[in-house]
């Protein structure tokens, strides 16, 4: 599958399935970085943040992050990342730790990754991630 395939993925996992997801951009302080917020019955079900800084294969030096501080925030929360490593890649993707890069095969390969994010911490963002 190509990397658009990904972003699909993430957007249906930040809207899910209940139908009643209500949408809302994030001020998150970094103009190429993203952020969006998925409430249901006014509570705060969802977040997805993408750091939009290219990272391209012909980079050098220490790649770039983005920190998100979650506004003193408490508690822990559940990630799942959409990781490639160079923004011009074709190849190599995975959302939650699966691929789906399979010919013919739409099925995803790998188990599911999550991180635990303590949200007190904020959370850390590479370029192209």
């Amino acid at each position: 599958m190509q990397p658009a395939y990904y972003g699909g993925l993430l957007v249906n996992t930040l809207v899910g399935s209940s139908g009643a997801a209500q949408i809302v951009e994030l001020s998150v302080g970094d103009a190429n970085t993203s952020g969006f917020a998925a409430f249901e019955a006014s509570k705060l079900v969802r977040a997805a943040f993408v750091n939009l800084h290219a990272w391209l294969a012909s980079s050098t030096g220490t790649r770039p992050t983005v920190h998100i501080d979650f506004g003193g925030r408490t508690g822990n929360a559940t990630a799942r990342r959409l990781v490639v490593q160079h923004a011009d890649d074709t190849s190599n993707v995975t959302f939650a730790g699966q691929s789906f890069e399979t010919a013919g095969d739409p099925t995803p390969k790998g188990s599911v990754v999550t991180e635990n994010v303590v949200l007190s911490k904020g959370l850390d963002l590479r370029a192209t991630e």
